[in-house]
């Protein structure tokens, strides 16, 4: 069983996103809302915040209980 740690909705890149207590975060489209668009197992531990960059939507970073910031592409 895994927990939804942080949830964030980006109107304008049409997606959400959420970060679980495996380390995974999860991306969702808003056109299909129950598929989940691509997930990434970013960290040991819980991922605890998932923020696309305000700029470049192609460019996400992830933090989590293993004290890493990670920037992904």
């Amino acid at each position: 069983l895994s927990l939804c740690m942080y949830l964030c909705v980006r109107v304008y890149v049409h997606c959400a996103y959420t970060g679980d207590s495996e380390g995974r975060a999860f991306f969702w489209e808003w056109a299909h809302p129950f598929k989940v668009a691509r997930t990434i197992k970013a960290h040991d531990g819980v991922c605890i915040g998932v923020q696309w960059h305000p700029l470049e939507s192609s460019k996400v970073a992830t933090c989590g209980w293993d004290g890493l910031i990670k920037y992904w592409d």
